[in-house]
């Protein structure tokens, strides 16, 4: 079965099997290996304007062929007087944050701000990993 079929799979059979309330626990390192998911855009926004933006980042985003795996959260807290404070993670780090206020206009140069950001910061991990792997001498420096 190919990967790709595999991950459809995932997709599909998981959320039945859970609403079922049949719990499914990979068995082993290589079904460990098999259920990981990267190169995602996840939305955790609650507003329109989150959503907005979302739509917006996953229509302007071109994925990043260096062979870096990285998941892309998009997270918003949500306020009625300020409007909404988006935050985009890369792998569970903070990368981006912006406000969007209740009257702000298009969300398009918001998006290509934080579009850049992202892409900039996958470069430099991307090189980070790259120099890690080619220098022992450089093994463990917190990168």
């Amino acid at each position: 079965m190919s990967r790709f079929k595999r991950i459809m799979a995932c997709f599909v059979l998981l959320p039945l099997l859970a609403a079922a309330g049949i719990a499914v626990v990979p068995v082993g390192a290589r079904a460990q290996e098999e259920l990981e998911l990267t190169n995602l855009i996840i939305d955790r926004t609650k507003t329109r304007y989150g959503k907005d933006f979302h739509q917006a980042f996953v229509a302007m985003w071109e994925p990043v062929q260096d062979g870096v795996e990285y998941n892309i959260m998009i997270n918003e807290i949500a306020d009625a007087r300020w409007g909404s404070l988006v935050f985009v993670f890369v792998n569970d780090r903070p990368v981006y944050r912006t406000s969007l206020g209740v009257r702000s206009g298009a969300v398009e140069d918001t998006v290509k701000q934080a579009i850049q950001t992202v892409q900039v910061y996958l470069m430099r991990l991307s090189i980070g990993q790259q120099s890690s792997a080619d220098s022992e001498d450089l093994a463990g420096d917190g990168l």
